[in-house]
């Protein structure tokens, strides 16, 4: 018995704990998603280990002016050419924050994951459909994939469930056309 309870003890002693940050339909915004983590950890007095970010990677922002109202959306973006392969209105593409991550300009304190959604830069989501490195600590998935951070797995799988699509190929290649800006983020049965 006593051989037992010492084995458990050792088993309990190798669990780490970690904290986590789940950020749903952030919209990409970095800037203000650190903000939020960091008065979190300040109130909590703890230390957020990652944030996952589930669905659009991408902002949305209210900006006011002179004539109307209008939601204005800073894309997750590198360049022009990301930009035009998002699906959305062309009066919502603006370049957002990330291209200072994404250049070196700024560097995400801890590891981000992003879980692709439906208004993404899509050619760049393509570039890694396996997942990989969207900037220094900012991983992406893919368009399905299981990662492990110590103990745990974290997994996902990137786009929406259209039903038409689901059990299509995926046929689409950059340059994305109209269609295919749209159908690339749908989910498939074989991801």
């Amino acid at each position: 018995m006593r051989a037992f309870e010492e084995k458990e003890k050792n088993i309990c002693a190798c669990i780490a704990i970690y904290k986590l940050a789940v950020v749903g339909c952030a919209h990409g915004e970095l800037e203000k998603i650190l903000e939020e983590v960091e008065k979190y950890e300040k109130n909590e007095k703890c230390e957020i280990d990652i944030i996952i970010c589930c669905g659009d990677f991408q902002v949305m922002e209210k900006t006011n002016y002179a004539r109307t109202n209008n939601n204005i959306t800073q894309q997750a973006v590198r360049n022009g050419y990301d930009l035009s392969s998002l699906s959305c209105p062309r009066k919502y593409m603006k370049e957002g924050d990330f291209k200072k991550y994404y250049n070196g300009q700024k560097k995400m304190k801890r590891l981000m994951i992003v879980i692709g959604g439906n208004h993404e830069a899509s050619n760049h989501n393509m570039e890694l459909y396996n997942g990989g490195w969207l900037a220094p600590n900012i991983y992406y998935l893919g368009k399905s994939g299981v990662i492990r951070f110590g103990g745990i797995r974290i997994g996902g799988i990137s786009g929406i469930f259209k039903a038409y699509d689901f059990d299509m190929p995926m046929k689409e290649t950059c340059p994305l056309q109209i269609k295919t800006k749209i159908s690339v983020n749908h989910v498939r049965r074989f991801q």
